[in-house]
Parts: structure tokens; sequence; C-alpha cells
């Protein structure tokens, strides 16, 4: 069956996406002339029979046309441009050409020009020559532009004493011109010169000196000869000059033109690839991970001349990882190169361009920087330039990774421009559909300013009766490379479908009958008001190792649609022992922590992060079992109870690897828990364990079949991603993630995602769900996690309890609470005690014995006399417990929970020792006045706040910053009347 087939396979990446393999796509030998190109392979066309082209250069517009220009050593300039394939578009001035004459000696026929295309499509060219800039602006269609400067002529004063020449001109994102040359003083002296012009041509005041920036080389031949834009709005002028010899240079600058001192050494990266150390040319490139390329030129030994290439990181570091410590020196042929040019492939491949000995020039690295020998000749590639004295001054390459070289040659008396295009190693060949889903709030259809995109939406790319790709984001907008024409029709799933009305529009149509098309499509929803939907997973961030740290991360979200409030509970496994959470909590009380969340509104999600560390042998062994659990409770009443609740279950391991892949079951999973539809919960945990930032991050996982691919549903990540599911296989793209190496900061150098996904209903008992998860940091090998398995069993788990509360409501306690897998349990029997030691039974409740399970109990006379099954009551002091028993005779206690039903109050707090802040957590039957005071250990006191109990547990926080370490005491007085102390230690 013929499949549609989405560009997925990591690490290759280019332009912000990831793309696969060709899929059988065929496109000729690479380094051959490509024949579709002017269906010749070549373009050569005259442009004079009496004068060569000064200051030839070329431009690959947005669009993919090829424009080539220069001036003919006087006052002409001549621009041509091509389609993409290289034939004349007849569009572009007359039959494809366009001839300006300025006044006699306005164009001086300078060595050196550019070219730039401005967001409105108008075309910039610029040279130089007798201490002035000389700016030519055309309309798109090849016509000058008379709204510019003087019949689409603009000269402004060069700042070099002598002579000035322009190597390169950029367009900034705010529309201003950037040139970058070379600027000659007293004939001699040789400087750097940067210049900015705003959108008109009129020299920018606020870049540099009155809006040039000058540096000083020193050397014979130095300046600038290529420009670049980070993506800090910061500017790369790269070159050659020293103090005493030319070296290949980049010079950053910051947006206003000063040079940012933080970068390399004083701001400039240096690269000495020659033997004599004499560059004679020098351009930049900036890679998709931002490092930087300088390549260039130079004498190697006399006359004779090599290329060099230089990598720097994103700190204008050498990388060292790169070639010979950051530096390659190389040759076509013979030393005598003349290099123009370095490209990256979307397979992160190097080709180097330029000519030799009137040849065409190319050849191919690894992108280590090693020679790639299964390229041409031992990585080498050489063509003849049909012609005499045949020039390469400019090579791009093109979308579809094809690589075209542009210049000019002599061809029978006859001067020429040239351009010839070569099959290197395209990438595929591809169609584009981008789109984004928002929440449309009032119904009309158009996304008004405080709607928002809608995370999490699925996107499904279909083309009848063959295969579909899946396609989610974290911030509601994607873009899906498609190996296929013809038609295929797209749609959205939101999340949680029944809140919302029908998406629209219901199908999106796509149809393309070439390729390197890009198509867009915005899916809207609108909400069913008043909704209260919130849900809750528990991730774990660690494995479980004794006496090592164990970190557990809760994460909520309202998928509701109306805000919400309420409280979240965690009982954690006695074995674990609590330290700090992300967020103080409300209140701790033994295993249980609680916390207030409140006006969380529709979509919004937050994250508490638990630190514990596991108790020590011979407490915990491994293959020990540990479980713990998470609930969210809104103060409304929430529309689907069953994703309220989240459990977690591990077993004490004694090894630990950063790069996990974790699931919540602890390896098994009951058969009739399958079959009612439960969810596997997984998350994949990544360090950057190396020595340098990584910039991008993809993380692959093959699905096995024994799970339902379409109910995969992203919980949540630690940053920004992309998910696309092809055929079983996910790839995550966390795009410009930026995460620290752990030397660096071993905090920031963790990262995260987590999925849930259902088991399909056809597997049997005994099975084994297995799953290996690949990730890849940048263009590094993958790093393989462990294989998580879950095996399907026939015996029903153990009843987990998910949560169990109680509270006083009027005169009477109320208990509440939920289980899952009560497969084989018979009932419940609750119990009370008066000292939390002696219990007696004073209820019983049969299971339901489904999959999930609510249950409340309400103790109408916890003060009364002893019931007849009961202990003898006491104080106003009551604990419940739960005794839960299993249909075989079996049975196991859960948490004791304590109500107070008397004047009495409790006071506890945490953490202690403390440093900053000392968290007092009080507990009282009735409203009252609260007076918290730290005294000295000699009774003096020094501070002293006052607050309000409400009839419940309260929380409060004393800043103790300020004292100095030591042993204090803290009273408390409520009403007056009872006091209670309690001793601590300030760190």
């Amino acid at each position: 069956m013929k499949k549609i087939y989405l560009l997925l396979i990591a690490p290759l990446f280019i332009g912000g996406y990831v793309f696969a393999q060709s899929y059988g796509q065929t496109f000729g030998p690479s380094g051959l002339i490509d024949p579709e190109f002017n269906s010749t392979g070549r373009i050569r066309e005259p442009y004079s029979t009496t004068a060569n082209m000064s200051g030839h250069t070329s431009i690959l517009q947005p669009d993919g046309k090829i424009i080539m220009a220069g001036t003919n050593g006087s006052n002409t300039v001549t621009l041509h441009r091509y389609t993409v394939n290289g034939t004349v578009d007849n569009g572009f001035g007359t039959n494809g050409k366009s001839v300006v004459t300025a006044a006699t000696g306005n164009f001086l026929g300078d060595n050196y020009s550019a070219l730039a295309v401005q967001p409105n499509g108008k075309i910039i060219f610029v040279t130089a020559g007798s201490n002035r800039i000389a700016m030519l602006r055309l309309k798109s269609n090849g016509t000058p532009d008379s709204s510019f400067g003087i019949n689409g002529i603009r000269y402004a004063p060069a700042v070099a004493s002598w002579s000035s020449h322009v190597t390169s001109v950029i367009i900034k994102t705010d529309g201003k011109i950037l040139t970058g040359g070379i600027g000659v003083y007293n004939n001699s002296n040789h400087y750097y010169e940067v210049a900015q012009f705003l959108p008109n041509g009129v020299p920018d005041s606020s870049f540099a000196t009155n809006g040039v920036f000058h540096y000083s080389c020193a050397g014979i031949l130095g300046g600038c000869y290529s420009l670049a834009l980070l993506p800090s709005g910061n500017i790369i002028a790269g070159g050659i000059g020293h103090t005493t010899i030319d070296l290949m240079l980049a010079v950053n600058l910051k947006p206003n033109g000063v040079i940012d001192s933080s970068y390399g050494i004083n701001g400039i990266a240096v690269c000495k690839a020659f033997l004599t150390d004499k560059a004679l040319f020098c351009r930049v490139a900036l890679q998709r991970d931002n490092k930087l390329l300088l390549i260039g030129y130079g004498n190697w030994s006399g006359n004779r001349k090599a290329i060099g290439l230089g990598r720097f990181k994103t700190d204008g570091k050498p990388d060292s990882s790169f070639a010979y410590l950051g530096t390659l020196t190389t040759t076509f042929e013979n030393f005598a190169d003349f290099v123009q040019n370095v490209s990256e492939q979307f397979d992160s491949t190097l080709v180097i361009s330029g000519y030799s000995n009137n040849k065409f020039a190319m050849m191919r690295l690894k992108p280590n920087g090693v020679t790639d020998t299964t390229y041409g000749r031992l990585g080498k590639v050489l063509t003849a330039i049909i012609g005499n004295g045949g020039v390469v001054n400019y090579s791009f390459m093109q979308p579809d990774g094809k690589l075209v070289m542009t210049g000019t040659t002599k061809y029978y008396n006859t001067y020429n421009f040239l351009a010839t295009r070569f099959v290197v190693n395209p990438q595929p060949k591809y169609n584009v559909l981008k789109g984004a889903s928002f929440y449309d709030a009032n119904s009309n259809g158009v996304k008004d300013a405080g709607e928002i995109w809608a995370g999490g939406v699925l996107y499904r790319i279909i083309k009848p009766n063959l295969d579909s790709i899946t396609v989610q984001s974290s911030d509601g907008k994607f873009r899906a490379d498609v190996l296929d024409t013809g038609s295929y029709v797209s749609n959205a799933y939101f999340r949680s479908p029944l809140y919302y009305g029908l998406p629209a529009p219901v199908n999106h149509l796509t149809s393309n009958a070439t390729y390197f098309n890009t198509d867009s499509v915005t899916f809207y929803c609108s909400p069913i008001p008043g909704i209260t939907d919130v849900c809750i997973s528990l991730l774990p961030y660690s494995r479980t190792r004794p006496g090592s740290p164990a970190v557990h991360a809760i994460s909520y979200s309202n998928v509701g649609t109306t805000a919400s409030s309420g409280t979240i509970t965690y009982i954690k496994d006695n074995l674990l022992v609590y330290s700090s959470a992300s967020t103080i909590p409300t209140s701790v009380s033994g295993d249980t922590l609680r916390w207030r969340y409140n006006n969380l509104a529709p979509h919004a999600s937050g994250l508490i992060v638990i630190n514990m560390t596991l108790s020590l042998p011979p407490v915990v062994n491994i293959g020990d079992t540990i479980f713990s659990t998470a609930s969210i409770a809104p103060d409304n009443t929430d529309y689907y109870p069953p994703n309220n609740f989240a459990f977690l279950t591990q077993i004490a391991t004694n090894s630990y690897d950063p790069n996990n892949k974790l699931e919540n079951h602890g390896g098994k999973i009951a058969a009739v828990n399958v079959a009612a539809g439960e969810n596997l919960i997984y998350t994949i945990n990544f360090q950057n364990t190396g020595n340098d930032t990584a910039l991008n991050i993809f993380i692959r996982d093959t699905l096995t079949n024994m799970l339902d691919w379409n109910t995969l549903q992203m919980i949540s990540a630690s940053a920004a991603y992309q998910l696309t599911i092809d055929n079983g296989k996910c790839l995550w793209s966390f795009n410009s993630i930026n995460l620290p190496d752990s030397a660096r900061s071993e905090k920031a150098s963790h990262g995260y995602l987590s999925f849930m996904i259902k088991p399909k209903s056809t597997v049997q008992v005994g099975e084994v769900i297995k799953n290996t998860a690949a990730i890849y940091f940048d263009y590094n090998l993958p790093i393989y996690t462990n294989t998580e398995t879950t095996t399907v069993v026939a015996d029903a788990q153990p009843l987990k309890l998910l949560s169990f509360t109680a509270k006083k409501e009027g005169k009477t306690n109320l208990l509440n609470w939920t289980s899952a897998n009560e497969i084989n349990v018979d009932g419940f029997e609750v119990e009370r005690s008066p000292n939390s030691r002696d219990f007696g039974i004073i209820g019983k409740l049969k299971a339901q014995n489904t999959a999930f399970n609510q249950y409340s109990y309400t103790d109408n006379n916890p003060l009364g006399s002893p019931l007849s099954n009961s202990v003898g009551e006491g104080s106003g002091v009551r604990y419940y417990r739960l005794r839960m028993l299993d249909k075989d005779g079996s049975f196991t206690y859960s948490p004791v929970r304590m109500l107070i039903n008397s004047a009495t109050f409790s006071v506890s707090i945490f953490p202690n020792p403390a440093k900053d802040n000392l968290q007092v957590q009080i507990d009282s039957d009735k409203k009252a006045a609260i007076q918290l005071q730290i005294l000295l250990l000699d009774g003096k006191m020094i501070l002293s706040r006052n607050t309000t109990a409400t009839s419940g547990s309260i929380l409060r926080s004393i800043d103790i910053s300020a004292l100095p370490r030591g042993n204090y005491f803290l009273k408390v007085t409520i009403a007056e009347k009872e006091e209670k102390v309690i001793k601590f230690d300030k760190l």
C-alpha cells in the first residue's frame, strides 16, 4: 500500500523542523550538473562585449529566484533574474534584464558589490568608491524605485579618507539596511566598516558613530567581507585582519554597533588556518545551531593557496569537536584554490564551494569536519568552467538541497554571467502544512485579543484509504512536512471534546500537484460555559534508590471551561522522607501534603515538584514496592471525577541513569484494568551531561503494536515541543531548548516529557509491553533509555486507595475515600480511636468492585456514648482508619486521619532545622485569636505576630532569615488561654 509519509527521522534538522530519509526518491548521482536547471544545467548569458563585469554579485530571493548583478566599470548596473530552475524571468525588467544608468561616474566600477531583498520584495544593490556608498533600489519587477533617493539611487558618504568598498548587505528584521565592507585610509590602512541605514537609505545615527562602525585591521587586505545576524540581534562581521598579519576574523557587534566584549576574545573570534598565517579572503556562515563558520582562502606557502575553515561555539570560542581543535586546512587541487562559501545541508553535512584552475570546485565534509570520502572522488568534485578566466563569486544552497554557483566567464570574446547547479545531496521532496488552533470564546470564528491558542490539540493528516499522520504541539501550532503530492484532509481533535462545540473547519483539504508548497489552516472551537473539570497526574522524576533522592511531580490542569479553585492532596509512601516542595504546602500532616490552588483558568496548568529521600536498608530493600497517590478536589462539583486521582507505583532499584523511561504501574497491570481502558503513564527523563549547551533535543520512541496509538495524549513536558506520530513512530522535537550542561548547572540540566496511552484490549495475560526511547542531544549519537516493561497479569493488583479524607461537618465527622482495582475486595470497615492506638469498628460498607470507586461515611455522634462495638471515647480528639477486606479474608489498613471535636488545638512546625522561613501549622476546631512568638532560650521574646485560626487547619509562615544561627522556642497562644511551646533550630 502506498503511504503518506512524514519527514520524521531525528536528528536530521533543518529550519526548526525534523526531516527523514527520502523513501526511495531519486535525484541522480551526487556532484553532477543538474540537467533540470535551464535544460542544460547551466546559465551563460552575455552582458558585455567590451568590458569585464566589476563587482559581480548574486542572491537567492526568498521565493527562490536568482539575481546576478554587477557594474560595467563606469556608470551602469546590469541585473539579470532567473526562475528557480534557471530560466529567464520575463517578469523582470525587459526580457529578464534590468540596466540602470546613472549620471557619468555615479557607479564607479568598484570591485565589490552586494544584493539584498527587502520584505516588500524590493531589491537593494550596493556598491562604493571615492568616499561614497551608492545604493540602488528596484521594484520587484526590476524598474528603479523613484521613491528611493533620486530615481532610485541614494548616495552616502564613506568614513574612509581614501576609499570604501561594500562587500555585503543584509536587511534586518526592523527593515534597516546593514552594509559591511572595507575602509582604506591614506591608501594603506585597512579597516572593517559596518554601516547601518534606515529603510529609506538615510544613515542611522543611533548605530555606532554617526551610523558607521570601523575597526582597524592593520593587515594589507584587511576588512569585512561578510555579515550575518544572530537570533539575539547581534551582528557578526566576518573578514580578515590583525595587528601585523591577516587572519580570518569574526567581530561580534551589539545591535547598537558596539563590540560585544563577552564574545570570543574581546569580542572577536580568530581563526589561524594557514601555514604562513596569511588570509586573503573570508566569509561567515551560521549553522542551524547558531555555531559560526569562518570560510576563506590564504597563502599556504609562497603563492600557493589553500582553504581554511574554522568553527566556533555560540560564545565565540573554537569548537574543539570540529576537525582539528576547531580548524580545518585543506585544498581542492594543486594549492590554487579560491573558496567562496560553505553551506550546511539538511543532514548537517557541509559543502565547501569555489573554483580552482578554471573549474567549479566542491568538497563535502561530515558534521565533525572530516572529509566525506563517499562523495565524488575522495570527497571532492571539480567540473570545468566553459570559457576563459572563469570566476565563481557566490554559491548558495536551494531549499531542495541543490547547490548553485554563480560568477563570470569570457566566452568567444564576450563577457557572460555564469551559473551552474549541481546535485550535491538533495533533501527529500516535500510539501508543508502549517496550522494552529484556538478557543473561540465569543464564537465569531476570529482569534480576538484574550483568546488563547489550544495546546495539546491532535492534528491528523489523512489521505483517503491510506495511513494518517498525527501531530501535536505544546502551543497549539504545528508544521508537518509531507513527502507526497495529491490531496489530503486535515482535521483537529480538541482535548475534552464534550465541553466544546464541533471544531471548525471540520475538514481542511490540501491539494498539491508539485513539491515545496505551503498550505495553512487555523481550527477553532467554542467552549460550553460553566463546566468544572480538573485533572491530575503523578510523575516520577527519578528512580527509587534506597538512601537516594526521590523526586515526584504533581501535574495538574483545568480542562474545563470555567475557572476553578480547590485542594490538591498528595499521600506519599511512608518509606519516603519529605524534605521540600517547589510550592510550599498549605499543610503537612504525617504522609499527607496539601496545597490550595485558586482561580485556575481554563487550559491553565501547574506543576509541583516534591523532593524526598527513600529510606535506607533494612527499612527499604531492593525490590520493595513504593506506592504514592495524588488527588485534586475542586470546590465545585467536578464533571468527570475519575481524572481527579492519580497513583504511582515504583520498585526500589540499585542503579541510576538520568536518561530513563518510567511507567507508573510498577511493572504490572491487571487484564481487567486493560479491559476497562486504563492508561499506562510514561515519563521520559533526560539530562545533558555533556560539556556544552544542548541547543536542540529530539526523542524517538517506537510504540509497540500492543498499544493503541490513537489514544496517546501528552500530559506535560519541561519545554515547548512538537510531537509527530507516524505508524507508531513518535518523535518529540525540543527546538531551541538550550539545555545547559550539568557541569554548568546540574539543576537546570534536566528535562522530561510525560504521556499516557491505552494498551489494546486484545493484549493477553502474560504479554509484556516494552518501550525504549532514544534521546538525541543536537547531532550526537543517541542515548538509549532503559527498556521499561509492563506485564499483563491475570490476578488483580492490590487495591489502590487513591484518597482518604476526614473533615468536620457541623456536629458530625465526614469520611470520604476513593479506590481503584477493587477486583477481589469484599468491603471496608470504618474504625475510630480516641488515642490512635485503640480502634473499634463504627461502620461497614460493601465494595463496589469496579475499576474506580468513591465512598462516604458519616460519623453522626463522634462525641456521644461509645457504640457497642467501639472502644471508650475519652477526649474530643478522634482518629479514623479503614480496614480494607479482601474476599480471601486478608486485609490491609489505610493511613490514619485525625479530627478535633472539642475546644482543642494542635501545633506543628516544619522544616526543623529551618533557614529562611518557619512554617507553622495550627489545627483548631473553632475560630480563635492566635499569637505567635519567637523566644530566646532564656525566655526573652524577640519576635511577635498575631493571626486568626479558623475551624480546621491553617498554615502560617514566619520569616526568620535575619535571625542568627542557634536554638529558639516558638510559643503559640490561642484565645489568651492555652499555650504550646516548640523548640527549633535556625540554620
